[in-house]
């Protein structure tokens, strides 16, 4: 996704991780050593939240048009199409990011547990995460070992650095209480009006969910949810669903406990043929085809 968006921060270049329902999260360690970096600003925007954390140095932190002041220890949640940006106080630099993949948020591969929508309503002032000195050694402790796996071949989902991430995530999503998003100033949408929509998908990811039903929970018509849910998602209402169908479905394979006419039964679709029509859509490859690449660990990481 090239190109660049002017935001408040200045001109920030749009990316794209490349993430899909195989490959739900990356991880980047970033290390900057060199003086002549200090004080300039690095940032983007992207659709793939992330997590940044400080392991080590001094650092100025934007989401939006929010400052703050980060230290050893310190992390920021980044929302979808948020622009972020650090700058380096003093060098040395040393600091984490995992981004995770916005199609397989909720889904019950890997992170299921996490509440995900209850920090997206967070306004950026809110994304911070307040933690005790404890906590900041305990995350600094699980961040050494997520990129000790880092290093290893393969690294990534086989390598169960996902169970320490959903550690992580575990002590950040205890920090957030439920509120009332604000309204962000660079999507000009209240992210907040299609919630119950997105508890609907969480909630029901084995099942076809009308759109009726779905704008009927946002309490708008057909066509203004239609429309707002695509502004706000970069994605309609009906292909962001089956997306969550097909993570979900993308689970019970890698679970290897049901056949995969089983799995197009308890995924909610008419018949074995159109789950391999649509798990070829989003996966690239049929049902058989994404065991055998389990199986053999051949798949993208």
């Amino acid at each position: 996704m090239p190109g660049t968006i002017v935001t408040s921060l200045g001109n920030l270049r749009r990316f794209s991780h490349g993430l899909d329902n195989m490959t739900p999260f990356v991880i980047y360690e970033g290390i900057y050593e060199n003086d002549l970096e200090v004080n300039r600003t690095v940032g983007d925007v992207h659709f793939d939240p992330q997590i940044f954390m400080i392991l080590s140095g001094d650092t100025d932190f934007f989401l939006d048009d929010v400052q703050f002041r980060g230290r050893d220890g310190d992390i920021f949640l980044s929302n979808f199409w948020e622009p972020h940006a650090y700058r380096m106080r003093k060098s040395p630099l040393h600091y984490l990011v995992i981004t995770f993949s916005m199609f397989a948020l909720g889904n019950n591969t890997p992170f299921n547990d996490f509440d995900w929508h209850l920090f997206m309503r967070q306004s950026a002032a809110s994304r911070k995460v307040k933690l005790s000195m404890k906590e900041k050694s305990d995350m600094l402790s699980l961040a050494g070992k997520i990129l000790e796996l880092n290093k290893k071949s393969p690294c990534g989902y086989r390598s169960m650095q996902w169970l320490l991430i959903q550690e992580m995530l575990f002590c950040i999503n205890s920090k957030f209480v439920p509120q009332k998003a604000e309204k962000s100033k660079f999507l000009k949408l209240n992210r907040n009006r299609i919630f119950p929509a997105l508890e609907l998908i969480r909630h029901n990811p084995n099942c076809e969910i009308p759109l009726d039903r779905a704008a009927e929970a946002c309490s708008m018509s057909r066509s203004t949810f239609c429309q707002e849910f695509k502004l706000i998602m970069n994605e309609s209402f009906s292909h962001f669903a089956m997306r969550k169908r097909i993570g979900y479905s993308c689970m019970l394979l890698h679970l290897n406990k049901f056949t995969i006419k089983e799995i197009s039964d308890q995924c909610g679709f008419k018949n074995i043929t159109h789950f391999y029509h649509v798990f070829r859509k989003f996966c690239q490859c049929t049902p058989l085809e994404f065991i055998e690449k389990k199986k053999f660990g051949t798949e993208k990481e």
